[in-house]
């Protein structure tokens, strides 16, 4: 009898140190984490974006009597979360005229925008869309005939690449925006 006593202890001891296994406890598998939100991910890299542009040129017949201008814009696009996204315009216009007098003006003023941020693959995407307006130009040297600029309205949809905003839609858009 001691010898079966001692069979069913062994066996039970082997079936316990089966039940609990042998080593140490493995861990869980850490949380799933989900996916950011596509605003959240752009805003960590920039809250305004920019684009700087430049262009001079000569004209010939111009109707405001211009014959050669040299325009420096900067347009601002700020949509940070909880504050009223817009696009900024500051454009610093030279303007030789017909008349010989040499005019510097400056334009300023903000715009409504629209701005929507979502993933696309693994891609963060960004459209874009801001109603046109008029916005006052300021001269010295002389006045200049066109006392506002008419800005159009422009849409664009551009692809987080970096840490640049990089155009898609439409084709003639080619301008990056840069994180301010």
């Amino acid at each position: 009898m001691n010898a079966n006593a001692g069979l069913v202890a062994a066996i039970g001891g082997v079936i316990a140190l089966i039940s609990t296994g042998c080593g140490p406890r493995v861990p869980d598998p850490p949380p799933r984490v989900g996916r950011e939100d596509a605003g959240m991910h752009l805003s960590r890299i920039g809250k305004v974006w920019v684009l700087a542009a430049e262009d001079q040129g000569v004209l010939q017949g111009d109707p405001l009597g211009v014959v050669s201008f040299r325009v420096r814009e900067e347009t601002v696009f700020s949509f940070a979360r909880g504050a009223e996204p817009h696009r900024t315009v500051a454009r610093d216009e030279v303007f030789a005229m017909a008349s010989g007098a040499e005019l510097h003006c400056t334009v300023e003023g903000s715009l409504p925008l629209a701005a929507r941020a979502f993933w696309k693959g693994r891609e963060v995407w960004v459209t874009l869309e801001s109603a046109g307006g008029r916005l006052p130009r300021r001269c010295t040297g002389g006045a200049f005939p066109a006392k506002v600029r008419d800005v159009g309205a422009w849409s664009a949809v551009y692809v987080l690449r970096d840490d640049r905003l990089v155009p898609v839609e439409p084709p003639t858009v080619r301008d990056v925006l840069l994180p301010q």
